[in-house]
């Protein structure tokens, strides 16, 4: 296991936080609500998602949409209930993190940067989060604490409105 999958797998054994004066941004047609740290600024944002950055540079790069689902929306449950799914389609184990189901896939590198893919399945919704970072070795510890409070922040604070 590499050094970022382990920062990110134990970012999801670590509870709560709440982050004062973040930035909230609304999405999935207005169904998800989720609070990033104040250090975060929106760059682009549709009805189903937004991307974000955490750097003041661009390097540093959070986005995350809701799957449109067809028909209805769908029953408080289905999004973790399909996460699992998901990951047990593909040989792996979905984390649980209170009503959440998090699926995190393995990262892809390039010759300059690295991307990291996570399905969440809170309440009728399953969104995707990609995390694009530098090459860890261009990262300093400074940074591999922020994108775990990030990655922490997104997950934990990720909710649907009005269930």
């Amino acid at each position: 296991m590499n050094k970022i999958t382990f920062l990110l797998l134990l970012v999801l054994c670590i509870p709560s936080k709440s982050y004062a004066k973040g930035v909230e941004i609304e999405f999935g047609s207005g169904l998800l609500l989720v609070e990033l740290p104040s250090y975060t600024k929106v760059i682009n944002k549709s009805q189903e998602g937004f991307i974000a950055t955490f750097d003041g540079k661009g390097e540093y790069v959070i986005e995350m949409s809701r799957i449109p689902s067809k028909g209805k929306r769908k029953a408080d449950g289905f999004g973790a209930f399909a996460v699992k799914r998901m990951a047990e389609q593909q040989g792996q184990v979905a984390k649980s993190v209170g009503e959440k189901a998090i699926l995190v896939e393995r990262i892809i590198e390039t010759p300059t940067k690295r991307t990291q893919h996570f399905s969440i399945g809170v309440g009728g919704s399953v969104v995707t989060m990609t995390l694009t970072l530098p090459l860890l070795s261009q990262a300093s510890d400074a940074f591999n604490k922020r994108i775990n409070s990030v990655v922490n922040a997104a997950i934990t604070s990720l909710l649907e409105k009005g269930v």
